[in-house]
């Protein structure tokens, strides 16, 4: 491989994967695994992309990051990750940002930029976000600007476009592969119905190597 074309796919690996929090400490829930470390944050319907909050439509979105045990390389995959909701035996499982993209594409961009309750919490794509994330939110996040969009030569104001799903999926998502460095990303999973409903969930870590749980709610 050509050296110019190892930077470039350097390069789109990291700008898919967060920066990592400097501990797992410093994630509201977290405990250890044999081979490393695991941090969570539950973030509801919404998940951002630096500051600014999009709603994941009929999926929750669970921030983790991962801290590999000095020496360890782990592969992490997203099939590895499920939520049990109120104790039950049930599990559901994370989905590849690809099909988190596509169901995202699928929803009324007008609809959500009016904030219409959709599923169980208002939309807020690309909302400047100055409150809590959700009840109990540990860590407020300070409001983020946005510029207003620019007129068109007629003196018309151009409509905004939707947002590129897939991109920002790709972004936010944890980017799976070999971890033998402390990483960050959300993991998104499947659920249409109402958060009030949930009052038990557990991140439930079913690789075979590290097996383990983490109340998260």
């Amino acid at each position: 491989m050509r050296w110019w074309i190892f930077c470039i796919l350097a390069g789109i690996t990291l700008f898919a994967q967060a920066d990592p929090r400097p501990k797992v400490g410093d994630y509201p829930v977290h405990g250890g695994l044999r081979q490393y470390e695991l941090g969570a944050e539950y973030m509801g319907r919404s998940f951002f992309v630096e500051d600014k909050a999009y709603d994941a439509g009929d999926f929750i979105a669970v921030e983790i990051g991962v801290y590999p045990r000095k020496g360890v390389a782990l592969k992490i995959m997203t099939s590895q990750y499920a939520l049990r909701f109120n104790g039950k035996k049930e599990l559901v499982y994370a989905q590849s940002a690809g099909s988190v993209a596509v169901s995202m594409r699928l929803q009324p961009w007008d609809s959500q930029r009016r904030g219409v309750v959709i599923g169980a919490g208002p939309v807020i794509i690309g909302a400047p976000q100055g409150g809590p994330r959700f009840p109990g939110d540990p860590g407020r996040r300070p409001p983020v600007s946005r510029p207003a969009p620019e007129p068109d030569h007629q003196g018309n104001v151009e409509r905004e476009a939707p947002p590129d799903y897939a991109d920002l999926v790709n972004r936010a998502a944890f980017v799976e592969g070999v971890v033998e460095k402390p990483a960050r990303g959300y993991l998104f999973f499947p659920y249409a119905g109402k958060l009030t409903k949930l009052k038990k969930i557990e991140l439930v870590v079913v690789d075979e190597n590290n097996r383990g749980s983490l109340a998260i709610k």
